[in-house]
């Protein structure tokens, strides 16, 4: 979806963005957060 955004191709469904954004991102919050932290080194 990035791709699309950034380089501004036709067509961007405006809905399907702020389904992702308000709906998918939220769920995985969770997960990005501990990959995150591992990274970080804060978990083992």
């Amino acid at each position: 979806m990035r791709d699309k955004v950034v380089h501004g191709y036709f067509g961007i469904d405006l809905e399907i963005v702020w389904d992702t954004a308000t709906r998918d991102l939220p769920q995985i919050k969770p997960l990005i957060d501990d990959a995150l932290d591992e990274i970080d080194g804060k978990k083992t």
